[in-house]
């Protein structure tokens, strides 16, 4: 709070930035273009909630004011003239009357009777008589600009759920309307009738229209991309791409593979094509978090640790679940690692502890726990022999272990939160990286590096 918020004007064919554009504190919640760019109106966040216009060409501002004594959402300018803007939010709209020459904003606000609405998107008509405001409620407001006075709103029964998000016109000038519950709907503006809908995958954030206004782009919260078309009778909409919506916990290539990686995040593993960009196959296990994941050497399983303590085996072609291990460790598993024979995983959990499981051909087993780490464990990596694993946990601690013997090596402490690890092919070095934003390396003692008994 209380930092500066910039607004950035950009070249966008030269691709470098104009002006920087400072006044605003905390956050910048909304922008409008003039009709011919001349002007700039910027809306700053709650903690600002200030109105300001700037000219464009020499990124200078014009005259600004508080937007209203509540939290204003958006903001717009009118389609026909430079001097008339439109702002609204927390249970206000108001037509603003631009100065330019006394640099002033002169306020206007609609009487909307007993109607109190949360409007987070406006929309104004190309004649500058109507502007559509869509609120949280999940209905529209049908406001007149000549008088500043609400006409309508609508439906007045079954309410969009989860709000009106985002709005457009269509070629024949009806309106599309896009609703936090994921749908696309037609409305034809004369009778405000609804004509058509249908239903994409997270609530639509953005719509992106062509020229001639038949096809558009619509995005959503779940970070899809769709390709959406107006068919006259209907609406339909294609997914074109898509991606995690959360954070990103692991990325891993198949072993000596590089033509697909798989990803995991909060509810779901992706496999995807690494030349063509494109989601290949998508593992999803509703409410929970992948927190890591890797390919079996052989490449016919993918292995998963998740946030309720289980490690899970999936096909990587269909998806399939293959096994499920429960009670892996108390509180989610952090880190995994499979020896390139697909004999034994070795897996770290929340609860610091590190374990080593045998596999068989329809079995799972567990053949020791190792308890040295007080924090998370973040990553396990295996030595070339496969007879030593080092694991790196939020306590501070890189640890050596001997997962033939079962006991610890070595011990590495720092005053950080070790979050990976790296080794070179030669076993004499390792790569940590921790929560200091410091990279360090040590020196593996070569002493250590002895070729696992014979079993």
């Amino acid at each position: 709070m209380g930092f500066p918020a910039d607004v950035i004007i950009w070249d966008f064919q030269e691709r470098r930035e104009l002006h920087r554009l400072s006044l605003h504190k905390s956050a910048v919640a909304a922008l409008s273009f003039s009709r011919d760019e001349t002007y700039l109106a910027t809306l700053g966040g709650q903690d600002d909630n200030s109105l300001i216009v700037w000219e464009v060409a020499r990124g200078e501002a014009i005259c600004g004011k508080p937007a209203a004594t509540d939290t204003a959402h958006c903001v717009s300018f009118f389609y026909n003239t430079e001097f008339q803007l439109v702002t609204a939010g927390n249970y206000h709209i108001i037509i603003w009357t631009f100065d330019r020459e006394n640099k002033k904003l002169r306020p206007s606000p609609v009487h909307v009777g007993n109607t109190k609405r949360v409007v987070t998107s406006l929309l104004i008509d190309a004649s500058d008589h109507l502007c559509y405001c869509g609120t949280t409620t999940g209905d529209v407001l049908v406001v007149t600009l000549g008088n500043a006075i609400m006409r309508a709103t609508f439906p007045s029964k079954n309410l969009f759920p989860q709000g009106v998000t985002c709005m457009g016109f269509l070629a024949n000038g009806d309106l599309l309307l896009g609703t936090g519950a994921g749908a696309l709907i037609r409305v034809s503006t004369p009778n405000l009738k609804i004509t058509a809908r249908c239903q994409v995958a997270g609530g639509v954030t953005s719509l992106a229209f062509t020229e001639q206004r038949l096809h558009f782009f619509c995005g959503t919260t779940l970070s899809n991309i769709y390709w959406a078309a107006d068919g006259g009778s209907n609406l339909t909409a294609e997914l074109r791409n898509t991606c995690h919506h959360s954070r990103i916990n692991q990325v891993s290539f198949p072993k000596d593979f590089s033509d697909v990686f798989a990803t995991c995040s909060v509810g779901d593993i992706r496999v995807w094509s690494a030349a063509r960009r494109q989601e290949l196959l998508r593992i999803e296990v509703p409410t929970l978090e992948c927190c890591c994941m890797d390919f079996m050497p052989d490449g016919r399983a993918i292995l998963s640790g998740w946030s309720d303590g289980r490690l899970r085996a999936f096909l990587p072609q269909s998806g399939r679940l293959l096994w499920t291990m429960c009670d892996a460790h108390r509180g989610g598993v952090s880190a995994l690692v499979p020896t390139n024979d697909c004999a034994r995983i070795v897996s770290g959990g929340v609860d610091g502890d590190l374990r080593v499981w045998r596999l068989g051909e329809n079995s799972q087993s567990m053949e020791a726990t190792m308890k040295d780490h007080r924090g998370r464990i973040w990553c396990i990596k295996l030595l070339s022999c496969e007879a030593r694993a080092v694991s790196a946990s939020a306590d501070g601690t890189c640890i050596v272990w001997d997962i033939i013997q079962k006991r610890r090596l070595l011990c590495f402490l720092d005053s950080t939160q070790f979050r990976s690890i790296s080794i070179l092919p030669d076993d004499s070095q390792m790569l940590t990286l921790g929560s200091r934003r410091i990279e360090k390396g040590c020196t593996y003692p070569s002493t250590q590096i002895v070729p696992p008994p014979p079993r």
